[in-house]
């Protein structure tokens, strides 16, 4: 199995749990119950890392010669006077958290829960009871919308309303802010930004067993169990597989991981030690774009998946597309006639972007190109492409489905960012209709990026 898809079936689980008895974005809803544990996906994708050096701590490690000699940056010129930097979105700023590496390029999730809440104009809970509380449509878009557009952690929205994460860990989903998730497991990391005390962290993480040691530059590391260590007699579900073994612990920001290596890379790249993704010219491009005033009527940002890798997805939705009986030389004649006729310009990221306003949903596919390339001519034949393509999954159009779903392409346009050109195009979805008294389900039925990603149901990315 491909590893984006192994991480995609569990977050697909995640969604299933969240949202309970859903069917086709109309439910009556009711509190979820846990689903089995996907400890054979996350296991299976066991990657071996580096001995540590003999004698040497996990820091020392990390920041070693031998192993960051690639990473290290080049000597900076020297000071000027500093220009007052502009704000930055939360997707920005948790980028320098993430290590520049190979590993973190392939695939990344993003989700701001406290601009989605604004958005929507849903008050933040803090717990199940007050999510109970709700009036029943409000209650209905948080179960079944909000996961969909706002990307939360899978392990933690599996077992959100069965374990006691709170008690436990000091925090969950309910009081964090906003979240990245990058990479795969075992050395995924996971950036949480949240607004309470850390200390009501820290004292329920000493209490569970944490052991707690001060870092160098800024904040805690609360390490539990072996690097990677499955505990099936964790206090929780959600700690079973190891994913809370790490916790570092700053003013406002947790990075989360299942061992020393991941966690410590994420704190080396954000105090500058090695290089982040937010230095890499290809992602800050990409965030800049997805925060381009071009952008400023959709609402805010609440969540995104970005990729840099699809040469096996679009190979599986190509596939997908003509049936699992279908011959090679079947797939080999569908790709040669996805190569004729207009091609889309080379890129090198994707980014499948939504934002919210007051009234309706904005899904916004955006290719980061090659310099020089056209946006314009780009951004105007994909979306042709979204407009003329028929699901791989559903066998349908895409834009009749969408239509059921009061959604339909908006636009097309072009933007630079940092020097790079983009093809931005939007699709707007309207907001649902709030439920009238005497019908039972309300409708949640708002499209969203996770759902193609999660089926390979890409193929109008061919290139």
């Amino acid at each position: 199995m491909h590893r984006t898809a192994g991480v995609l079936i569990i977050l697909s689980v995640a969604l299933a749990t969240i949202a309970g008895c859903s069917g086709g974005g109309r439910t009556t809803v009711s509190p979820p119950s846990g689903t089995a544990s996907p400890s054979s996906s996350l296991t299976a994708n066991a990657i071996p890392t580096p001995p540590p050096t003999a004698g040497a701590s996990p820091l020392e490690t990390l920041t070693s010669p031998t192993l960051l000699a690639e990473e290290t940056a080049p000597p900076t010129s020297p000071p000027t006077a500093a220009a007052t930097p502009e704000p930055q979105s939360a997707f920005s700023q948790f980028l320098r958290f993430v290590p520049d590496r190979p590993e973190y390029h392939q695939y990344l999730t993003f989700g701001d829960a406290a601009a989605w809440h604004a958005s929507w104009g849903i008050p933040r809970i803090a717990n199940k009871e007050q999510l109970d509380s709700l009036e029943r449509d409000a209650r209905a878009y948080w179960l079944n919308i909000w996961p969909r557009q706002a990307n939360p952690p899978g392990f933690l929205l599996n077992y959100l309303f069965t374990d006691d994460q709170r008690g436990v860990y000091g925090f969950d989903l309910f009081n964090l802010d906003s979240y990245l998730v990058a990479g795969y497991p075992p050395d995924s990391i996971t950036v949480a930004g949240f607004s309470v005390d850390p200390e009501q962290i820290a004292s329920a993480l000493t209490a569970t067993g944490y052991q707690a040691e001060k870092l160098e530059q800024d904040g805690t590391l609360h390490r539990l169990n072996g690097d990677y260590q499955v505990d099936l007699d964790a206090p929780t579900k959600t700690g079973q597989l190891g994913d809370l073994n790490r916790i570092a612990l700053l003013d406002d920001e947790m990075v989360v991981g299942k061992a020393d290596s991941p966690v410590l890379a994420a704190l080396a790249a954000y105090d500058d030690r090695i290089p982040s993704l937010a230095d890499d010219p290809q992602y800050a491009a990409l965030a800049q774009a997805l925060d381009d005033p071009a952008l400023a009527s959709t609402g805010p940002l609440t969540g995104a998946i970005v990729m840099d890798d699809l040469e096996t997805t679009l190979h599986e939705s190509v596939v997908a597309s003509l049936g699992s009986g279908a011959t090679k030389q079947e797939v080999d004649e569908r790709l040669a006639e996805l190569s004729e006729g207009p091609q889309l310009p080379a890129y090198s990221l994707v980014a499948f972007a939504t934002r919210h306003q007051e009234g309706a949903t904005y899904l916004i596919l955006a290719l980061l190109l090659n310099k020089g390339a056209d946006a314009q001519a780009a951004a105007d034949l994909l979306a042709d492409r979204l407009r003329n393509y028929v699901s791989a999954v559903d066998k349908r159009p895409l834009s009749e489905m969408w239509a059921e779903r009061g959604a339909k392409v908006e636009r097309a346009t072009a933007v630079e960012a940092a020097g790079q050109p983009v093809a931005l195009v939007l699709v707007r979805a309207e907001d649902p209709a709030l439920t009238p008294p005497d019908q039972e389900q309300v409708n949640t039925n708002v499209p969203a990026w996770i759902e193609m990603v999660a089926g390979r149901d890409l193929g109008f990315l061919w290139r």
